[in-house]
C-alpha cells in the first residue's frame, strides 16, 4: 500500500492472537514490532481450567469445589474439539516470545483475573522472561479496572489511555526501527 514503509510493519494480536503474533514475527523479516492485548502466556489447557474456575465461581460456587469441578468441566470443551486440544492444548508461548526478536508491547487488563485471564501467572511469566533475557525489549502495561477487552471502566469503549500508550511505543519504536535501517 502507498504510503506504508514495509520496514515498520508490526502485527497486533488480541487475545488468541497474542499466542500467535510472537510465533508469525519470526516468519517475515519485515515485521518490526509486536503488540500483544491481553494474550496469555500460559498454555490454551491452563488457560480453559482458568476460565472454567472462574465462570463456576461467579455462579456462586464455592472456591475449592469450583477448582475441583472446573478439571472435570474442561474436559467436554476438550472431547468435543479432540483432534484441536491433541494439538494445540500444550502450546506454551514462552519460548516464542523468547525467540521473538522484536521489541514487544504487552498489554493486560487487571480485571481480567476475574473472567479469562490468569494475571498473575502471566504477569510471572513475562517477568521471569525478562530477567532470563534482559535482552528481550519487552514493555508490559498494566491497566486497573479493566478486563479481557481493555475497555474505559464503565464504559464500552477501549481504554484511549491504552491507545495513546501503544500509540506513542510504536512511534518511538518505528522511530529506532528506522533510524537503524537508514544506517544500515
Amino acid at each position: 500500500q502507498a504510503g506504508v514503509d514495509p520496514e515498520r510493519i508490526g502485527l497486533l494480536g488480541i487475545s488468541q492472537g497474542g499466542w500467535i503474533a510472537p510465533l508469525a514475527a519470526p516468519m517475515d523479516p519485515g515485521v518490526a514490532f509486536v503488540v500483544d492485548l491481553c494474550g496469555s502466556t500460559v498454555t490454551p489447557r491452563q488457560q480453559l481450567v482458568y476460565e472454567e474456575r472462574q465462570t463456576l465461581r461467579q455462579m456462586g460456587i464455592p472456591g475449592g469445589l469450583a477448582d475441583l469441578a472446573a478439571t472435570v468441566t474442561a474436559l467436554y470443551p476438550q472431547r468435543v474439539r479432540g483432534t484441536w486440544w491433541k494439538k494445540n492444548g500444550d502450546f506454551d508461548p514462552i519460548p516464542f516470545w523468547r525467540e521473538c526478536g522484536r521489541p514487544s508491547f504487552i498489554a493486560y487488563g487487571l480485571e481480567d483475573a476475574h473472567d479469562n485471564v490468569p494475571i498473575d501467572d502471566v504477569i510471572d511469566r513475562i517477568e521471569s522472561l525478562q530477567r532470563e533475557h534482559p535482552d528481550l525489549d519487552l514493555t508490559l502495561k498494566l491497566y486497573e479496572g479493566s478486563g479481557h477487552a481493555l475497555q474505559e471502566p464503565g464504559k464500552d469503549n477501549i481504554r484511549l489511555d491504552f491507545l495513546e500508550s501503544m500509540t506513542e511505543w510504536i512511534h518511538e519504536k518505528s522511530a529506532a526501527t528506522g533510524s537503524a535501517h537508514s544506517q544500515s
